[in-house]
Parts: C-alpha cells; structure tokens; sequence
C-alpha cells in the first residue's frame, strides 16, 4: 500500500502470478449474536489453533477481551493442502 501511495505499480513488478487452488477463510469475532453483534468481553481461558493453517492473530490463553476492542480476533486461513475443516469444525470453535 505504501508504495501504491508513492506511485509505483507494485503489482505490475511482482512478475507472473501462479494460482494453487482455493483457500477457506474464517473470521473470529467476539460479539452477541443475539445482541445485534454487541461486544463480549471476557477471559479467554483456553485458545488453541490447528498447526496446519494460517492464522493472523493477537489473541492467546490469558488474553483479557475488553469491551473497547476491535472484535475480529482471529483469522484462520486453510489451503488446500491441509485438511479443509467442516462446517462442524467451524460450529465447534463458535462454541468454544
């Protein structure tokens, strides 16, 4: 991004691109569903992610939620040379 605001086209330097297949990616929120998405706040007692995905996070065991946060705490990315969780495996994590 910073070197699209300084003008170059980094995009058209990076060389040919090379798709390798799909990927799932799963958002997790601290929120109230039935709260019309309001924030929960809490201890997270027990955060565990499977090794072989990708995940972009800054939550641990520990970590105290405020309600004053950003609620996306975790993106769990799959490719697919791992194996793609079902929609159980997602219902699960909500759950937990």
């Amino acid at each position: 991004m910073i070197r699209q605001v300084a003008g170059e086209d980094p995009i058209a330097s990076a060389g040919p691109f090379n798709s390798t297949g799909a990927a799932i990616e799963v958002h997790v929120y601290a929120e109230i569903l039935h709260a019309n998405f309001q924030p929960s706040a809490d201890l997270l007692t027990e955060v565990r992610f499977p090794a072989e995905t990708r995940v972009d996070s800054w939550i641990e065991t520990g970590t105290e939620v405020a309600a004053n946060y950003d609620p996306m705490l975790a993106k769990i990315i799959v490719k697919p040379t791992a194996p793609m969780p079902s929609p159980s495996c997602v219902r699960h994590w909500k759950k937990h």
